[in-house]
């Protein structure tokens, strides 16, 4: 074995070893049972578009968000962002949106919207999602 391929080998393993490192940390910092993950994502036909975005749960704020050019084409081109990532007790949260977004016609509208879920012992995922027919947010929530 030449020290180029040894070299190489130990380079793939050190990358292997590092992606379940993260894997594991993930496991430890958000156990299921008390992980809950927001998402943003924007239909490619949407009318309207997020300027910005702040997240609450149980009134905390979580996240605050001001979109770039660039952040917007990569949603509109099928991105998702991650807007939050953390832990909450299990039981009942109300998550709390408050979105400024741009129409189509260069118009600016406020919009606060306000979703209840049960955390239970599973890993909860919701997405907010700008829809393809209307100016309007569709939040979803997934085990």
């Amino acid at each position: 074995m030449t020290s180029d391929s040894a070299t190489q080998a130990i380079k793939s393993e050190a990358i292997e070893l590092m992606g379940k490192l993260q894997r594991l940390e993930q496991k430890l910092l958000y156990p299921a049972h008390t992980q809950v993950s927001i998402f943003l994502s924007v239909a490619k036909e949407s009318p309207a578009l997020p300027q910005a975005i702040t997240v609450k749960i149980d009134d905390d704020i979580l996240s605050h968000h001001l979109y770039t050019r660039m952040e917007l084409d990569a949603l509109r081109s099928g991105g998702i962002q991650r807007l939050y990532t953390g832990n909450v007790k299990m039981g009942k949260h109300k998550l709390q949106v408050d979105l400024t977004k741009t129409l189509k016609d260069g118009s600016t509208r406020r919009q606060n919207l306000e979703y209840k879920f049960n955390k239970d012992e599973n890993a909860e995922y919701i997405e907010i999602a700008f829809g393809s027919k209307k100016p309007h947010v569709i939040i979803t929530s997934r085990h």
